[in-house]
């Protein structure tokens, strides 16, 4: 086997460099897509104590509404 030139072994080197960049690069770019789905996993099960209390206050709210509506008609039929 020949021994390999100084410019040989710079390209070598700046090869493995960057290889190691890209397997640098493609960690961090992993562990922000983990912490993100972590995020949206969190987020899900907030949403999912947070529907039924929205659909509560829905229904209050729509009660309510149909409850005013009565008293107003029932104010009209008085006058």
């Amino acid at each position: 086997m020949n021994n390999a030139t100084r410019a040989e072994w710079i390209s070598f080197a700046a090869l493995a460099l960057n290889i190691a960049t890209l397997i640098f690069g493609l960690g961090v770019i992993w562990a922000d897509v983990q912490d993100h789905e972590r995020r949206i996993a969190e987020q899900e099960s907030k949403m999912d104590t947070l529907v039924p209390k929205v659909e509560r206050i829905d229904a209050n709210v729509a009660f309510l509404a149909e409850r005013a509506r009565e008293d107003r008609e029932d104010r009209e039929r008085r006058k």
